[in-house]
C-alpha cells in the first residue's frame, strides 16, 4: 500500500516539474519573438525618411497627427 501511495507521488511530482519545465521553454520563446519583433519595428522605424514641415502640417489639418 505505501509503494502505490509514493509510486503516485513520484509519478505527480515527475509529471509537475516537466510541466514546469515546458512552460519555461515557452515564454523563453515568447520573449524571445517578442525581442526579434521590437527589433525589426526599431529597424523600420529608424530607417524611415524623416517627415517634412509641410507634410506633418497636411497630416494634422486632416487630423491623422
Amino acid at each position: 500500500m505505501f509503494y502505490r501511495i509514493a509510486a503516485v507521488i513520484l509519478l505527480l511530482l515527475f509529471a509537475y516539474f516537466l510541466g514546469h519545465s515546458n512552460c519555461q521553454t515557452q515564454i523563453l520563446t515568447k520573449e524571445t519573438e517578442v525581442t526579434k519583433y521590437v527589433s525589426k519595428q526599431n529597424q523600420k522605424i529608424t530607417s524611415a525618411p524623416h517627415a517634412g514641415k509641410s507634410d506633418i502640417l497636411k497630416l494634422m489639418r486632416t487630423g491623422q497627427l
